[in-house]
């Protein structure tokens, strides 16, 4: 039995005003997400100016911070840029991978064995087999693909 018509109306308005609420969500997300990049920008250049202040060579603990810094801002860039793609219906696994890449590259970079260990270590590598597998499963259409057209000409 079919529901009565202004019990329909008033499910398809809350919807809507459901729906509404959670693009402005999204919105205010990615716009917390730019100032967040913009803060961090802030950050690594009052860091880096304030260093070389104090002398003109950074040590490896320096370089450590600093390159912490810099990767952590092309993660949160590239998750920025997941969510414009996502906001505008586009196709998002490209970007996904490339943050997935940025990430395992700041931990294979950043990796501190004295805190992780040799366990530490080989579950990083097989993260980062996995990573790479996937990518070539989800990619390997489109190699084939190009192979195919280098081929024929």
């Amino acid at each position: 039995m079919a529901a009565p018509r202004h019990e329909k109306k008033w499910i398809d308005k809350s919807i809507s005003i459901l729906s509404l609420l959670i693009e402005i969500a999204e919105v205010a997300i990615a716009v917390a997400m730019m100032i967040l990049i913009f803060l961090g920008l802030a950050y690594l250049f009052r860091v880096f100016v304030s260093g070389l202040g104090d002398h003109f060579f950074l040590n490896s603990a320096e370089i450590h911070h600093h390159l912490d810094v810099v990767l952590t801002l092309f993660i949160v860039i590239e998750l920025v840029r997941i969510t414009f793609a996502y906001l505008t219906g586009q196709k998002i696994w490209a970007i996904v991978a490339e943050t997935a890449f940025i990430a395992l590259g700041r931990k294979i970079i950043l990796f501190e064995y004295k805190s992780y260990g040799i366990m530490g270590a080989i579950s990083l590598a097989i993260l980062t087999i996995v990573v790479v597998l996937a990518y070539y499963v989800v990619q390997q259409p489109k190699i084939a693909g190009e192979a195919m057209k280098e081929s024929s000409s």
